[in-house]
């Protein structure tokens, strides 16, 4: 642990490298089981399915009613628990008054029946410490936070920012390495001092890259209280082979018992059913990777009635053409009922 690390990475261009910084001091557990950085060391780790939440909107404005019924949907098919202003969520998109609406609307939706996360995706520590402290109000768990990653951020300073924000909140930190947004990598190495100091409780990777998942879990498997979180919904059975607690998914939305299904077939070793549920999860990826993300899922989610189909601005509703042939894929699926 002594070596130089990269605690972050961004492409480059070719013959430019990437800073290094040295591993820190361990941290030093003080009374009441919480260390230096405010993380209780008798935490546990999330587990099972967490749907990443949309978030419904009518005419430009959060629509609470529609937040409801996507709660009880979710909650009907057996869900762990949710995430709230992720990718999914649109939480980079929204002003400050609509995500603290966003939170206060699932929290009082659910009503103590899961336990929730909150995303917050910013470059701004000082930002980032107020929507987190929002959370911990709101009644949440965790916070999935995403590194800073807009203008010039080198490694040192993605570390900083991860070590300042949770030396001034109490809530537990998830990392959330999501390169495709961000264009920021979140090194495993870097993952592994994190989560051994205590600065944060866990990770959400989302990166498709099986390898940088695997090598996570590896590094941290001995560390009870860190959660290892796949984002992706092909790899959900997978990940859950290499010792993930668990997926925060997107199609669980739409379909959470399938996700529920998946898993739980996974985890009893019932392997014929697992590996059907996560095909019929692979297909309907396909059916929903079209249009701005997340328009393909809020479509669906319109089709079954839950919510509109409308996004934040600059994202874009389908097309009728988009919808016709995402409702035809649906059919077939068996997400939808066919029409005779």
């Amino acid at each position: 642990m002594g070596r130089p690390v990269a605690a972050a990475e961004r492409p480059t261009r070719a013959g430019v490298g990437t800073a290094t910084v040295e591993a820190p001091a361990p941290v030093r557990p003080t009374a009441g089981g919480t260390t230096e950085l405010g993380r209780s060391d008798r935490a546990q780790p999330l587990h099972g399915i967490l749907p990443a939440l949309v978030t419904p909107f009518r005419r430009g404005e959060v629509d609470r009613e529609a937040c409801r019924r996507l709660i009880d949907h979710v909650v009907a098919g057996g869900v762990d628990g949710v995430l709230v202003l992720g990718s999914s969520g649109e939480g980079a998109a929204l002003t400050p008054r609509m995500r603290r609406i966003v939170v206060d609307a699932v929290a009082g939706a659910l009503g103590g029946r899961r336990p929730f996360v909150v995303g917050v995706i910013t470059s701004s520590v000082a930002a980032a410490i107020e929507d987190v402290r929002h959370a911990a109000r709101a009644g949440a768990c965790a916070a999935l936070v995403a590194p800073p990653h807009y203008g010039s951020v080198d490694n040192e300073g993605a570390l900083s920012f991860y070590r300042t924000l949770a030396a001034r909140v109490q809530l537990p930190i998830l990392a959330y390495n999501i390169p495709a947004f961000t264009h920021v990598t979140i090194r495993p190495e870097v993952v592994e001092i994190l989560g051994r100091e205590g600065t944060i409780a866990g990770i959400k990777d989302s990166s498709r890259d099986f390898d940088y998942f695997q090598e996570v879990v590896a590094r941290l498997r001995d560390v009870s209280a860190f959660c290892a979180l796949t984002g992706t919904d092909s790899l959900l059975v997978p990940a859950q082979l290499s010792g993930a607690h668990g997926g925060i998914t997107v199609g669980a939305n739409l379909v959470p018992e399938w996700c529920v299904n998946a898993w739980s077939a996974a985890t009893e070793g019932r392997w014929p059913d697992a590996r059907r549920w996560q095909e019929r999860l692979v297909r309907l990826g396909v059916a929903i990777r079209r249009g701005t993300f997340p328009a393909g899922m809020k479509a669906a989610l319109a089709l079954r009635g839950v919510c509109s189909s409308e996004l934040a601005v600059p994202g874009r509703a389908l097309g009728s053409d988009e919808q016709a042939q995402l409702k035809a894929q649906l059919v077939d699926l068996g997400v939808l009922p066919g029409t005779g």
